[in-house]
């Protein structure tokens, strides 16, 4: 998968701050939980060597990091979040309004593929 998107380095920066919390989450499987943080790891050594081209699991991994990262900050699905470290939370907040926007436009780009 071709991920033609434009990011600022502040862009990189809050997906880079989320992506811990995919595997915070957790996953069904252990080999699903290795998936992941697999993906987390490659995104995030992609998209900060300025790469943009990310695979199928790398885009869902990022997904569903802004998605949580989203939902945490908004304070909903609290319990889901209950063991996110106050460091992360706080790395996290900091990019509240692009993590707001990120979200939408990875939601978007799945919504196509």
């Amino acid at each position: 998968m071709n991920f033609d998107l434009t990011l600022s380095r502040g862009d990189v920066e809050a997906i880079i701050a989320a992506l811990p919390l995919v595997v915070e989450l957790g996953a069904d499987t252990p080999l699903q939980s290795a998936i992941n943080a697999s993906a987390c790891s490659s995104a995030g050594q992609k998209l900060l060597s300025g790469s943009r081209s990310l695979d199928g699991n790398e885009v869902r991994v990022v997904a569903v990091a802004l998605n949580a990262a989203v939902l945490m900050l908004s304070g909903k699905c609290s319990d889901l979040f209950a063991d996110v470290d106050s460091e992360l939370r706080s790395s996290l907040s900091k990019h509240f309004f692009v993590l707001n926007k990120l979200d939408r436009v990875f939601q978007d780009f799945l919504d196509r593929s």
